[in-house]
């Protein structure tokens, strides 16, 4: 288990310890006055009239009308009443009473010195006014030996400080606006700590502090210090010094005369190389270099036999420094080098060379290959995430932990094993696919894992499990088995915890390696867009649209996005480092006000693209109040809970009718409409035992009775928008006896054969009835989709396909109707979709001249409706003994053949077609003034050029239609478009349009 020593602990936080902590560790045996203790009177008198003389000077104290015993802030000595400390502080109990009134110590603080036993003094943190001047009488404080003004914001220490003969600590920590110490504070003769820790103002150490002989202590910490006097080295006392978070480059060769030093800390700065010298420190106990610009060690430890740890983490070593590797200090215990750049493997002299066992931290680096340990071991504890090593690396640890050499070993995550691969296999083929540069350790564990999507945090799953790290696919289906896939590596002999004599060491994860992705493309369907489809704003405003998109083979941050339409608007779109896009609107004419459409293109790397379309309205500067259509009555939904015996029984009655299907405003989301109900009807409805409340744009109505209840009754409802405007309507309130839930017609379990690509449309809003309302007033949406089946719901009508089209289930999907004026009168439903397995399967593909695939092509003949999907893939199932026609058919185009016959279908059969466009775009009259050039393209670059030098919109499309390009350009154009294929350019200037192609090889 790991150990954590208290100055471990403490280090990062001293600054925000109590400080009259520290009065306990520096002054002896004290004790905050908390208990009934009482002072002794000449305490008590002199301590009353410092309180007088504080409230004159605006600083009131909470002492006032109190017995001593309740007095805060005063410290007592353990073995008499007498008053050795004085702390005015509010960080953990205020001791003002309110703030002060100005933001100057008071200079009565002298008469703190007339107290024989005070010895200490601690002002910090006053909330609400910080304190910005020190009053000089602060000089009288004669007998105190310890300062502590933390948390204040003064910019000067008065010289009378050096008065303070007997100070032996002084804090001024936390306080930024201060620059400099005064010269007398280098002149105390009698100082051991000096912390001017966190002052981000304080920039230089004056050479006087060569005069502080007695200092053991310097804290200089975050502050923004560039360079230290030489004279440091004459603080020959000096036992620990704290130089961390600041500006310094170097340090002075003086600090190896600093040989009594034992802690040295200089972390979070910019130091390059250090002083050979330092090897004369040899009493050092701590060594911390961290977060620096080093990329050597130019120093010996070996003389450093005190030495217990190092850190050189967050530096720019790109080896381990010979110096950590050989002739170890022999006390050494903790080596840190986490987080640099070290490359290659773990020295084995580190496990014969101390006589300790040690701590070593080595995570975040580019080390890889064997560890070999011996016995005796001196790796108490190893951390090794985040580097290139592989399981087999550490086997040989795990009977070095058994023998008690490695006791902690952390090793998980590390950086990913093999290369990212692609693969596209035709469909039947067998496919193994290894992981790339991983040595395979006998008896490993592979668990692979497929992806929902390329998202990064896209859904996993377990795909297969095997002993080689190989992905095998026997019989490859691009419907199932296309995807993204890794694998987890674990060995069953190497577990994360393990038990010697009795002791359990947890929080270590069994070691295990993860490898890069393989991406097996199967049949690849376009991104999925998430974004807003309606924006509004008003004229004189701008709106910002979010959209991010996730794909099934393409990473998001690899998607192309570009937009089209919205001629009315001014559009900016800015990427994000994941992928993300956000699109600035404004009114192309500020007049113009209106409904306009953007359209956004998410294309993944395989060419297929998503159209999302935008509606954009823009309002008027002169706002519309809300427009209410006609709501008809809402319907409570009852519920009876009937006792048996003793008790009496309840009968409950609620609705919630969302504003969304009848109010509509020109601003705002219906949801963020303010909705205000009559009082008069809210009073006379709660008579009534009927209740009601308001959320996020609905309304919600609640009754209960001993006994059925019987309900005609209205409420008066006005709707206001965030301009003001507003609107009323009346909602008519019924409970009737009975009230069924909406309806649904039975529908017969939908049957498809194997290979067929989607089931027959169902139209659910023609068959929705209920016991009150029209059919326009219900509603329909999906439920539960089970993962064998795609379903989505559009205008109420339901389209459902198999996720694969050769396995052969009997699933359901579920719907739920509800009433629009009341969602609690809400029911399921359950559609059976069958897929039969007494077909065949006629598939193929279809195909340009360059091997792409061609979309949208209806394959005519099938009993069902065929076409073709993005990657030109289409599938039907037809019974044994089937014969009819295949016939590709798509507007502007051949194929060859033109058409297949088949006759008494018996095996499943797969024909393909190549598509050829029909433009006529070569003989097309009037292009002699656009050129397009060069064509084919080899890199997606192309030029176009316009001779008549008119300007005119260029419009490039896929075959199919989709807009990958527009823009208005005048004379000549360069443009890159990151796709393949054939495309149609589209040239449109005043008089006339012009068509040409370009092919992207």
């Amino acid at each position: 288990m790991r150990k954590l020593y208290i100055n471990q602990l403490l280090k990062p936080v001293h600054f925000i310890l109590p400080i009259i902590f520290i009065l306990f560790l520096f002054t002896g045996n004290v004790t905050v006055f908390a208990q009934k203790r009482s002072l002794v009177p000449q305490d008590s008198l002199i301590l009353a009239r410092f309180q007088q003389e504080m409230e004159k000077a605006g600083w009131p104290l909470t002492w006032k009308n109190k017995p001593t015993s309740q007095w805060k802030g005063i410290v007592l000595s353990n073995h008499s009443d007498r008053v050795v400390g004085i702390s005015l502080y509010n960080y953990i109990d205020s001791v003002l009473d309110g703030n002060p009134k100005n933001d100057a110590l008071p200079a009565c603080i002298e008469i703190l010195n007339e107290l024989d036993s005070l010895n200490s003094f601690y002002l910090a943190a006053i909330s609400g006014m910080p304190v910005r001047v020190i009053p000089a009488s602060i000089g009288k404080l004669t007998k105190i030996n310890f300062l502590a003004l933390g948390y204040c914001l003064f910019e000067h220490l008065p010289e009378e400080v050096g008065n303070l003969t007997n100070l032996e600590y002084l804090s001024i920590s936390m306080n930024p606006n201060i620059k400099e110490l005064p010269v007398s504070v280098y002149s105390l003769p009698h100082l051991k700590r000096l912390d001017v820790s966190y002052c981000t103002n304080f920039t230089t150490v004056s050479s006087a502090i060569s005069n502080l002989k007695t200092l053991e202590q310097l804290y200089l910490d975050k502050n923004n210090i560039s360079s230290l006097p030489g004279v440091i080295g004459s603080l020959s006392n000096l036992k620990e010094i704290k130089l961390d978070w600041n500006q310094l480059s170097t340090l002075p060769e003086s600090v190896s005369d600093l040989t009594n030093i034992t802690q040295l800390s200089v972390e979070h700065n910019i130091i390059a190389s250090l002083p050979a010298s330092l090897s004369k420190l040899t009493k050092l106990q701590s060594l911390n270099f961290a977060q620096n610009k080093l990329t050597d060690i130019s120093f010996s430890l070996s003389s450093m036999t005190d030495l217990i740890d190092v850190n050189f983490s967050e530096n720019q070593f790109t080896t381990i420094p010979n110096v950590l590797i050989q002739s170890l200090p022999p006390k050494l215990t903790s080596i840190n080098l986490a987080k640099n750049q070290i490359r290659g493997g773990v020295p084995q002299q580190w496990f014969k060379s101390a006589s300790k066992k040690m701590s070593l931290h080595l995570e975040n680096n580019f080390l890889s290959g064997p560890i070999v340990v011996e016995y005796p071991s001196v790796a108490e504890a190893m951390y090794l995430e985040g580097n290139n090593f592989t399981i087999s690396d550490i086997a040989s640890l795990y009977k070095s932990r058994k023998d008690y050499m490695v006791s902690i070993l952390h090793f998980t995550p590390q950086k990913k094993v093999g290369v990212t691969q692609t693969f596209k296999p035709s469909a039947g083929v067998s496919q193994s696919i290894p992981i790339t540069n991983f040595t395979h350790l006998d008896g490993s564990v592979y668990t692979w894992y497929k992806k929902k999507s390329a998202g990064l945090n896209a859904p996993k799953e377990v795909y297969t499990t095997t002993s080689l790290p190989t992905l095998s696919f026997s019989n490859f289906d691009p419907q199932t088995d296309g995807g993204i896939y890794f694998c987890e590596v674990t060995h069953p002999q190497l577990p994360g915890n393990i038990d010697i004599e009795g002791l359990a060491y947890i929080d270590m994860p069994q070691p295990k390696n993860e490898s890069e992705e393989i991406r097996v493309i199967g049949n690849d369907l376009p991104p999925v867009v998430n974004v807003l489809t309606n924006i509004r704003f008003r004229q004189d405003k701008n709106a910002v649209l979010y959209a991010e998109a996730t794909d099934d083979f393409t990473p998001s941050k690899d998607l192309v996005w570009t937009y089209s339409g919205a001629t009315n608007l001014s559009v900016k779109g800015v990427r994000d480092s994941y992928g993300r896009m956000s699109y600035t609107m404004y009114v192309a004419d500020s007049k113009w006000v209106g409904r306009d459409t953007l359209r956004l293109s998410t294309t993944d790397e395989f060419g297929n693209t998503t159209i999302t379309k935008i509606v954009v309205e823009v309002a008027s500067l002169v706002n519309t109040p809300p427009v209410i259509s006609y709501i008809p009555p809402v319907y409570l939904h009852m519920e009876a809970f009937k006792c048996e015996e003793n008790c009496d029984s309840l009968f409950l009655y609620d609705a919630v009718t969302y504003m969304q299907y009848f109010v509509s405003d020109d601003l705002d989301e219906w949801n963020s409409l303010s909705i205000n109900l009559d009082s008069n009807d809210a009073n006379r409805l709660a008579k009534k035992d009927v209740y009601l409340s308001v959320s996020n744009g609905s309304i919600s109505v609640f009754a209960y009775s001993e006994f059925p209840l019987s309900l005609t009754d209205s409420l008066k409802v006005e709707i206001t928008d965030s301009n003001g405007g507003s609107a009323t309507v009346t909602i008519q309130l019924r409970i009737v006896k009975s009230n069924q839930y909406p309806q649904l017609t039975d529908f017969a379990v939908q049957p498809i054969y194997r290979g067929t690509q989607a089931f027959p449309l169902l139209d659910l809003k023609s068959n929705l009835t209920d016991d009150y309302l029209p059919a326009e007033y219900l509603s329909i949406e999906l439920g539960v989709v089970p993962p064998t089946l795609h379903a989505s719901i559009e205008n109420g009508k339901l389209q459902v396909a198999p996720v694969s089209t050769t396995t052969v289930f009997l699933d359901s999907v579920q719907v739920s109707a509800f009433e629009m004026t009341n969602h609690f009168m809400i029911k399921a439903f359950y559609i059976k979709y069958q897929v039969l397995g007494n077909g065949y399967v006629v598939s193929g593909t279809v195909t340009d001249s360059l091997g792409n695939g061609v979309s949208g092509v209806s394959m005519n003949g099938f009993t069902q409706p065929v076409s073709t999907d993005s990657n030109g893939f289409y599938s039907a199932s037809e019974i044994a003994g089937w014969s009819g026609t295949i016939t590709p058919v798509l507007k502007n185009y051949s194929f060859s053949p033109a058409f297949i016959s088949i006759s008494n279908l018996q095996k499943d059969t797969g024909y393909s077609f190549q598509a050829t466009l029909i433009t006529g775009i070569e003989d097309e009259i009037g292009k002699d003034w656009v050129k397009v050039y060069p064509n084919p393209s080899s890199n997606g670059a192309f030029t176009i050029h316009l001779s008549n030098k008119t300007i005119s919109t260029v419009r490039i499309m896929t075959i199919n239609g989709v807009v990958v390009y527009e823009k208005t350009i005048q004379g000549e154009e360069q443009i890159y478009l990151p796709y393949k294929g054939m495309f149609v350019v589209e040239v449109k200037d005043a008089k006339s349009v012009v068509h040409s192609k370009i092919v992207i090889q």
